[in-house]
């Protein structure tokens, strides 16, 4: 760990184990492994899911997706790379999803006919 931060665990032979694994192992280059371990693959999926949405002219569902987008803008003006700072990302991805795949205004209009 760099200064100014310091290691302090409850179980250090757990946290060794850990450390091991998660710097030295390759478990992160299995495909779904890595994909829902990475910030990046969140992050896209935020953007995809705003353009299509836009795509989709349904303008009413980029109201839940508007804080996600500014907490994310805030986090770009600062040096910041760690998981929990992203970590609304990872929470709000099955809001992601199902904003993009609920039917929009129309198709369920034209049911009702």
């Amino acid at each position: 760990m760099e200064a100014p931060g310091e290691i302090h665990s409850l179980l250090p032979k757990l946290y060794d184990k850990l450390l091991v694994f998660s710097q030295f192992d390759s478990i992160y280059k299995v495909f779904p492994v890595g994909l829902i371990s990475s910030i990046g693959f969140y992050m896209w999926s935020m953007i995809y899911s705003i353009f299509y949405i836009i795509y989709k002219k349904d303008y009413e569902k980029l109201i839940p997706l508007a804080l996600v987008l500014l907490i994310t803008l805030t986090n770009f003006m600062g040096p910041i790379v760690l998981v929990r700072y992203y970590l609304f990302l990872i929470y709000s991805f099955p809001m992601m999803i199902m904003l993009v795949f609920s039917p929009d205004k129309l198709s369920l209009e034209q049911k009702e006919k």
